[in-house]
């Protein structure tokens, strides 16, 4: 006898499983970042998260995963405040653990912040935010797939 098995669409769940990591990461970056900031430091990056969360634990924010609108919008506010601790650390001379967990951090978030909904949470742009360290604005880093790509004249 033959069994019906039935045909699951697992896009959705993939997209929210893979949402949940990035979520992970991008808080767990902001964290670690936190916890190893001397208090002037840490201070300064406090003051520029947007998002109603202390990044003390590793539990995972409140949302619907259900809902792709909604795991877009989590995204997008980790995004801008991983980019925005990005901005605080652009340009200084920070210790090797410091360093080290901003690069992880810029490596994280899909893309520079986008309005929930836009449809354009991770797409690739040209005007990118500097890694930490850099001195140019629209720096190209040799390491990064994205600028080793040549693209018609």
């Amino acid at each position: 006898m033959v069994s019906a098995k039935r045909v699951l669409d697992s896009t959705p769940l993939y997209d929210a499983v893979a949402t949940q990591d990035t979520v992970t990461m991008i808080r767990s970056a902001i964290r670690q970042l936190l916890a190893v900031a001397d208090a002037v430091l840490a201070a300064e990056l406090r003051a520029v998260l947007a998002r109603d969360d202390d990044y003390a634990s590793g539990d995972k924010p409140v949302c619907d995963w259900d809902d792709p609108v909604a795991r877009e919008a989590l995204v997008a506010e980790l995004t801008a405040d991983a980019y925005a601790c990005l901005g605080v650390l652009d340009g200084r001379d920070l210790a090797e653990e410091l360093a080290r967990i901003a690069e992880l951090l810029a490596t994280v978030p899909p893309t520079p912040p986008t309005p929930p909904g836009s449809g354009t949470g991770r797409q690739h742009h040209q005007n990118s935010p500097p890694s930490p360290g850099s001195t140019t604005p629209n720096e190209k880093d040799s390491s990064n797939p994205h600028d080793q790509v040549s693209h018609p004249a």
